[in-house]
């Protein structure tokens, strides 16, 4: 067998707006980085030509960024999510990055696979229309090999990898495969983070408009409001829409329904879903139980979150690493543990040993897109990435790794 290389990429954030007038459609603050994407793939292409290897590419979780992407859309609501504006939100995706499109078509064009897991900001993934029009827009006659994960991307004796916003409380999903929305099934369900997402943020650029990424987006909000307490005045209405809808959140969560989905969910959905995964009924069970959401525990982690600093760790104290610890145990429980747990969502890179074990890891693909804050353009020349190789019966090795523009090639990252 060939030596086999597959590469992770996640959390691109592909985004758009769409003029009203003119219908033309630009990048959004996100993505601009479609010409390094487009040398990477070139790269890639001519190094596994010359080495005579088989390649595919899973891209987990945040490839497009849905939830930014703005459209004239026909309903007054900015956070809809029907079908047709899931269509419509890719078509202006789509056409406000043709060169990123035109090096995947390079890419599959070869016959290599594309494989897609959806994530927090792209779960309009689930829906087969939104599916098909991203397969017409990236097949070739020569090569039609896309796939579409909705959940675990698992290749038994090499890896485990989901997108990871399961486990992070305000962006975990109540019925991940069929996210949608309770009492309306032409919405998809919006869970906590969403409603962070763009009421919080919107607060924020209203406040105090940051220079740099933020990490904790509630405790700058509120040292904003202690530097400018009248702001707090003029931004009052969007606060309590904010709170309303993240009340209404926790009310559902808290509920009898909510807890009757749950298990009707676990009994139907992951029962005819678990053999796409290659993993059992009972371990899917046991995997989709890691991701529940207890509102006591997200209040308090909210709250700990916007007062105090995290002195600890940013990777063992996160979510990702203590979750991927539970899941080699589960997945140990049916013999079919992993060497490499990978996931994306948080946006940071690393590749740290798992509870001290010398041969498992906790892998993280980190994130392409680079948010463009007043005095923060954005611009980026290091994209980081996982490169996984495995041949015949030999061990396979999973390297952190970024692709450098300005040498033009892929050099290896700082692990940690």
């Amino acid at each position: 067998m060939a030596k086999n290389i597959l590469i992770i990429l996640s959390d691109l954030h592909l985004s758009a707006v769409q003029d009203i007038g003119s219908g033309h459609c630009v990048a959004r603050e996100g993505f601009h980085y479609d010409a390094d994407f487009s040398h990477f793939i070139d790269q890639l292409l001519a190094r596994v030509k010359s080495e005579g290897t088989e390649c595919q590419i899973l891209i987990l979780g945040d490839f497009l960024d849905f939830l930014h992407t703005r459209v004239p859309l026909s309903e007054s609501d900015f956070l809809t999510t029907t079908e047709a504006s899931s269509l419509q939100k890719l078509k202006a995706i789509i056409r406000a990055h043709p060169l990123f499109f035109d090096a995947l078509k390079r890419f599959t064009a070869t016959g290599f696979p594309l494989s897609l897991v959806p994530g927090n900001h792209d779960i309009d993934l689930i829906r087969p229309s939104v599916q098909e029009l991203l397969k017409e827009t990236i097949k070739t006659e020569l090569g039609n090999n896309i796939h579409f994960h909705s959940w675990i991307y698992h290749i038994p004796g090499v890896l485990y990898a989901e997108h990871g916003h399961q486990y992070h409380d305000i962006n975990a999903y109540t019925t991940l495969l069929v996210p949608s929305h309770t009492g309306n099934e032409n919405e998809l369900e919006l869970p906590v983070g969403a409603y962070f997402d763009m009421y919080l943020f919107h607060l924020i650029e209203r406040v105090r408009p940051p220079t740099e990424n933020i990490y904790a987006p509630l405790r700058y909000l509120f040292n904003s409001y202690l530097k400018h307490p009248f702001k707090l005045i003029t931004t009052f209405p969007d606060v309590c829409n904010f709170v309303w809808a993240v009340f209404r959140q926790f009310a559902y969560r808290g509920s009898r329904q909510f807890r009757i989905t749950r298990q009707r969910y676990q009994e139907k959905i992951l029962s005819s879903d678990a053999a796409s995964t290659g993993l059992s009924y009972e371990t899917c069970v046991a995997l989709d139980q890691l991701a529940e959401v207890n509102n006591n525990k997200m209040v308090k982690r909210l709250l700990g979150n916007t007062l105090f600093k995290n002195r600890g760790d940013p990777i063992k104290t996160g979510y990702l690493y203590p979750k991927a610890l539970m899941i080699s145990k589960v997945l140990g429980s049916e013999k079919k543990e992993v060497p490499f747990y990978l996931f994306g969502h948080s946006h940071r890179p690393a590749k740290v040993a798992l509870d001290d074990q010398s041969d498992t890891f906790y892998l993280n693909s980190g994130t392409w897109s680079s948010p463009s804050y007043p005095g923060s353009p954005g611009d980026r020349s290091l994209f980081p990435f996982v490169e996984i190789e495995w041949e015949n019966h030999k061990r396979p090795t999973a390297t952190l790794m970024q692709w450098d523009e300005t040498k033009q090639k892929s050099v290896q990252l700082d692990e940690g």
